[in-house]
């Protein structure tokens, strides 16, 4: 063996242990983990392809490493070694676009991804049908179009095929869906096994809550996003009404329309067992919400809240020393302004509790 050869095979070697290493510690959650990790695999590409696609790829796929693809070409390097794959241009110069998703639906590489991003591509209705068709398509088990611009006829599309029968997450935030969309994926034959839909910046106003309250697939979704979505009070009400809210534990329902009546209405309602984060940033919601949250018998699972702008520092100590909320773990005011003094407030409320997070304030 030449001395070149062993230097190849030496850096093969601290290469893959490199990698086995930092896939382990990314749990620490920490960007720059996964951007090493990112780099040593186009390094290894670079290297050698078919090696590092044959050595690499089972492992990366075991361990289900979202690799981050800049381009349709990256893309396609990168297939081979994923099972959970996301497209992403943070400055939108080389979206795949419809014509790009035509050509990604004939590609091979399909057929090993379980989880496919592709948010902000601008691949529109053609671009969904041709993946939806595509005889490549694998067993997605997670599937995120945010911002894809699909229309109701996209949403259609999506419920009406049985390729997505596995799915059990499904991301059509900022889509444009309409209340027909809705309506589609919740009686889809084909998306029984959803666990967690994302409908946020859909702005459907109340038609939403009530599509939902009337629907039995309520009862299977463990998280759901309905943000941005201008619902008021009414809509609260009836999805509060709802009893097969009683499976979720995550809620979000950021930056909506409603005000205390409604959040009032959900929180009395006796089927919150079970959940474990709530969202209500950006809301109408004041004082008499707090009061609410404070005192509601249902929010025993609470870990996790996301709060309004407007905080007072009694409404601060209140949240954080509610013998209702004895689950919480996280409190996220960062967008209230609470000052020094309601920040060390719910520092100080929350130290009988080591794992809350400090009350933030500007």
């Amino acid at each position: 063996m030449s001395m070149s050869t062993r230097r190849d095979e030496r850096w093969w070697s601290d290469a893959f242990g490199e990698l086995r290493s930092l896939l382990h510690r990314r749990d620490e959650a920490t960007p720059h983990i996964d951007h090493t990790i990112h780099g040593l695999v186009r390094q290894a590409l670079a290297a050698d392809r078919e090696r590092a696609t044959a050595q690499w790829g089972p492992y990366l796929r075991a361990m289900s490493f979202r690799l981050t693809a800049r381009s349709l070409e990256d893309l396609a390097d990168l297939a081979p070694l994923a099972s959970t794959l996301r497209l992403q241009d943070p400055h939108r110069v080389a979206m795949l676009h419809t014509a790009g998703a035509l050509t990604l639906a004939e590609s091979p590489h399909l057929a090993t991804i379980t989880r496919l991003e592709l948010p902000d591509q601008d691949i529109r209705l053609q671009g969904v049908q041709a993946l939806l068709a595509s005889p490549h398509l694998g067993t997605l088990t997670e599937l995120d179009l945010e911002g894809n611009f699909l229309g109701s006829a996209g949403a259609k599309a999506l419920a009406s095929s049985p390729r997505l029968a596995t799915l059990t997450h499904l991301s059509l935030r900022g889509d444009r869906i309409g209340t027909a969309g809705v309506q589609a994926l919740l009686e889809s034959p084909h998306l029984s096994a959803l666990t967690s839909l994302e409908l946020g910046y859909n702005t459907l106003g109340d038609d939403l809550a009530l599509a939902l309250a009337c629907s039995p697939r309520l009862a299977t979704l463990n998280r759901l996003g309905i943000d941005n979505n201008d619902m008021t009070d009414e809509g609260l009400d009836l999805l509060a009404a709802s009893p097969d809210l009683h499976a979720l534990t995550h809620l979000n329902l950021n930056y909506n329309n409603f005000s205390d009546e409604g959040v009032h209405a959900l929180l009395s309602s006796p089927h919150l067992s079970t959940l474990a984060s709530l969202e209500l940033s950006g809301c109408k919601a004041g004082k008499h919400s707090v009061r609410a949250l404070t005192e509601s018998p249902h929010l025993s699972s609470l870990k996790r809240l996301v709060l309004w702008h407007s905080m007072s520092l009694a409404s601060a100590k209140a949240l954080a020393s509610s013998p209702h909320l004895s689950s919480l773990t996280s409190l996220d005011m960062s967008v209230c302004k609470l000052g020094d003094d309601g920040a060390r407030a719910g520092v100080c409320a929350g130290a009988s509790r080591p794992h809350t997070s400090p009350l933030a304030g500007e």
